[in-house]
C-alpha cells in the first residue's frame, strides 16, 4: 500500500530494500516482492493492506513473538507464545506446538 502501483520509471533496482516490510527481508524475498509487485496493479491501499494481513495471519508465526532459547542439548531454537499456546521454532520452521490445555507446568532455569 505504502509503494503504490509499479511504475517502472519510479520502481527500477532493487527498490524494495528501501521498505521494511518482514523482520528477517533476505534479498531473495525481496526479489520475490517486486516479481509479485506489478500483478497487484490498481489495489486500493485498503485493498493491498488487506490481502496482506490475510496471507500474514496464515503463518504459524503470525501473533507470536519469539524469544531465543537453547533445548537441553545446547541447539538454539525459538520460543513464542500466542492465544493458542506455546510454539517452538528452528529458525522460522514450527517445531512443537503444546496446546494451553495440555500446559500443566512451566519452568524457567
Amino acid at each position: 500500500a505504502e509503494i503504490g502501483d509499479y511504475d517502472p520509471s519510479k520502481h527500477y533496482g532493487n527498490y524494495i530494500s528501501d521498505f521494511k516490510i518482514l523482520l528477517k527481508q533476505t534479498h531473495k524475498i525481496e526479489e520475490k516482492i517486486m516479481e509479485l509487485h506489478p500483478t497487484l496493479k490498481n489495489h486500493t491501499p485498503l485493498m493491498a493492506e488487506t490481502c496482506f494481513l490475510k496471507k500474514a495471519s496464515m503463518l504459524d508465526t503470525y501473533g507470536v513473538d519469539p524469544h531465543p532459547v537453547k533445548d537441553h542439548r545446547g541447539s538454539q531454537l525459538y520460543l513464542g507464545l500466542n492465544h493458542t499456546g506455546v510454539l517452538t521454532f528452528q529458525g522460522s520452521r514450527k517445531t512443537h506446538h503444546f496446546r494451553w490445555g495440555d500446559v500443566q507446568k512451566l519452568n524457567y532455569e
